[in-house]
């Protein structure tokens, strides 16, 4: 376990450096260091989930604020009260292919999804009215600062927060074999804090090989 201001003090005590510059720079290696932590880990505790609505017609829908990319989208099933008919992950190809073949009579319940440009999601088909639904999304979590000074990973990652913290600062310091020193201790710590957490990792939703919701005829026709 380790904290903000833990991580600050030794920081400065192991690369022996209390050097005001260096000092300033502080907190923007802690972020350095969470964040490859994070990307490493991948795990999905820190997904976002929040409600989202489309338009009547419309072929993308916005991300919640602070979400990277979108994991999975669903909207109100027509065929169940109060049930969510989730969507098929597929390629943006796919998708555009789709909502090319399909003109504007062919609008329907979505059925696909795919990340699109930063901050939007395309679904295919366009919905022929508007719908509410819920979207799951990549994000990253609140990190370490003056004013948060614990988090998940340091509470429970504590000695690799160190690690990768202190990596960056010799990657600051541009001390190349220091810096190499601590990835090879964060390198051998993450595979058994992985195997501890494997419940966590983020698993990709997308399979190439499962079937079509619909398959499409020529001109849009809907076999």
């Amino acid at each position: 376990m380790t904290t903000y201001t833990d991580l600050v003090v030794d920081i400065k005590n192991w690369t022996d450096n209390e050097d005001p510059e260096f000092t300033g720079a502080i907190p923007k290696i802690i972020t350095l260091g969470e964040e490859r932590l994070e990307r490493d880990l991948n795990f999905e505790l820190w997904d976002i989930i929040d409600t989202v609505s489309v338009l009547t017609a419309a072929t993308t829908v916005a991300l919640p604020t602070g979400a990277h990319s979108c994991r999975s989208i669903g909207f109100e099933d027509p065929d169940q009260a109060g049930g969510i008919k989730w969507l098929l992950k597929r390629t943006y190809d796919f998708c555009v292919d789709y909502n090319s073949i399909n003109d504007v009579s062919h609008r329907g319940q979505p059925l696909y999804y795919t990340n699109h440009l930063e901050g939007l999601v395309m679904i295919a088909p366009p919905p022929p009215a508007s719908m509410n639904g819920t979207i799951r999304c990549v994000a990253r979590p609140d990190g370490l600062s003056a004013s948060n000074d614990s988090t998940w990973l340091s509470t429970h990652a504590g000695d690799i927060m160190q690690y990768a913290c202190l990596m960056a600062a010799e990657e600051y310091l541009k001390s190349p074999q220091k810096a190499k020193e601590w990835e090879d201790k964060y390198n051998a710590a993450m595979p058994t804090f992985k195997a501890e957490h494997a419940d966590l990792i983020r698993t990709s939703g997308y399979s190439p090989v499962k079937a079509a919701a619909e398959v499409l005829g020529v001109a849009g026709d809907v076999k």
